[in-house]
């Protein structure tokens, strides 16, 4: 016959599972009920700054909406209700569709405010220093919000398929013009040698304008057939992108 060793041991207690166990001092109790008090205070904390990411988008959102229905990308009434708007810019399939601001003595005004000049994370996309409205060459920034929106999504034109089939449209007092892509490309600002594409702008001469062009078709991650001749009107569109803390994505077009 097989004999299994005891479980007992010296006549004791049965050792396992229906072994007494000690009951917890009370200095331990107290330590376990801080812990779980502390762990119930980041929870809360937490899922605060949570609310509090996704609602900057939202109100953000829901801004631009209620500026779209009320005055319907009309130049005019958004002039006259704030004379720092002086276009609207959009692409399709994109959720760019927004209005452009110009503060000439403050470039970066609406770097952090909606289009009431009040505080917002997401701000209003503006005309870069040195742009002046209606002139050979423009830029416009605009925020890359992780919902996707504001100029997030000028990323897709980093894929040729999309960006040689797709324009900008910029609507101004003079009317709706669309813009064909020239160039697309990121500039990594933290590396030596990048491009002051920022300073292209202006009333540009025909040499600094074909300098541009080059140098943009230069660094563009696909050929276009795009060639833009003096006297064409230019629009880049810059936002920051992800690769680096200080890389930006920028897409220039001429008008058609």
């Amino acid at each position: 016959m097989v004999e299994y060793p005891s479980k007992q041991r010296d006549g004791g207690e049965l050792m396992g599972s229906h072994a007494k166990r000690k009951p917890l001092s009370k200095g331990k109790r107290r330590a376990l009920l801080i812990v779980e008090i502390v762990c119930i205070v980041i929870a809360v904390v937490c899922v605060g700054l949570l609310i509090k990411e996704l609602s900057k988008y939202w109100i953000a959102d829901n801004d631009f909406k209620q500026i779209t229905q009320t005055y319907n990308r009309d130049i005019d009434r958004l002039e006259t209700d704030n004379p720092d708007c002086v276009g609207w810019v959009s692409a399709a399939d994109t959720r760019i569709d927004y209005p452009v601001m110009y503060t000439p003595n403050d470039p970066e005004f609406y770097l952090h405010r909606n289009f009431e000049g009040e505080y917002s994370a997401a701000g209003t996309p503006f005309l870069g220093e040195g742009s002046i409205p209606d002139s050979v060459s423009i830029i416009i920034y605009g925020h890359h919000m992780n919902d996707g929106s504001m100029f997030a999504e000028l990323e897709k034109f980093d894929d040729a398929a999309f960006g040689t089939t797709h324009t900008v449209e910029y609507k101004t007092k003079n009317g709706v013009k669309s813009y064909k892509t020239v160039a697309a490309w990121y500039e990594d600002l933290s590396s030596g040698g990048y491009y002051r594409y920022w300073d292209q702008v202006g009333n540009l001469d025909e040499q600094r304008y074909n300098d541009y062009v080059v140098q943009a078709k230069a660094r563009s991650l696909y050929e276009t057939g795009v060639t833009p001749t003096y006297g064409k009107k230019l629009i880049t569109l810059s936002t920051c992108s992800y690769g680096t803390s200080e890389q930006r994505f920028v897409v220039l077009a001429v008008e058609m």
